[in-house]
């Protein structure tokens, strides 16, 4: 319908954000929210509209104070007097997105990936121009994020990753991990990754070569 009007204009998703805290704070105020969950679903928007090729913006940057009440959708923290007071866990999620997620990356549309789990699972995956190894975003989706952070070790089949060195990042927590060799086969037309601990949060399986990282954990 747009389209019928100009094919220029562009469509952009807006006001991604939810409360970092349950209180009467406008939309999605239903929910126990706490910034760990606020943290999640700020990781989950923003990868699944990227994964869909929609544009979207994140809401909001800080809290905000209306006449009757805090909107607490920020990245950043604020006291009553609009003064910012810290940054919150999702800012630093979004922070360590920003950091691996830039025009570099390219989408694969046509990447194809089994989960051997029953659980629901969002999985995505983007080629770096510039050093032709892959990006795979990975994330349970079934359900609205919770502040339980333990991870379940899934095995997934995939399509021809071209990966060398590869790495576990956790987007949430910023962490890096090595992945061990007897974990990964890359090999013709498939791709075997072993015990991938994944949660209701994203989390990547990349090259080492794709992060500006100083060092890695077991």
């Amino acid at each position: 319908m747009v389209h019928e009007f100009s094919p220029r204009i562009t469509i952009r998703q807006g006001e991604n954000g939810c409360p970092s805290m349950r209180r009467k704070t406008k939309a999605l105020r239903g929910h126990d929210w706490t910034e760990i969950s606020q943290a999640k679903w700020a990781l989950r928007r923003l990868l699944g509209d990227l994964g869909c090729d929609i544009e979207s913006s994140y809401f909001a940057i800080m809290d905000m104070k209306y006449p009757d009440e805090m909107n607490a959708k920020g990245l950043l923290k604020s006291s009553d007097d609009q003064m910012v007071e810290y940054a919150k866990q999702a800012y630093y999620a979004v922070q360590n997105l920003a950091s691996v997620f830039d025009s570099d990356l390219h989408r694969v549309k046509d990447f194809g990936c089994k989960a051997d789990t029953t659980q629901s699972v969002s999985v995505f995956e983007y080629k770096n121009v510039k050093t032709g190894f892959h990006v795979v975003t990975m994330s349970l989706d079934g359900d609205i994020p919770s502040d339980n952070t333990a991870k379940t070790k899934v095995d997934f089949v995939c399509s021809s990753l071209k990966i060398k060195t590869p790495v576990y990042v956790d987007l949430r927590e910023g962490v890096v991990y090595r992945i061990p060799k007897r974990h990964v086969r890359f090999q013709g037309e498939k791709s075997t990754l072993k015990a991938v601990p994944i949660y209701d949060s994203p989390i990547v399986i990349t090259d080492r070569a794709n992060l500006h990282i100083i060092a890695t954990s077991e």
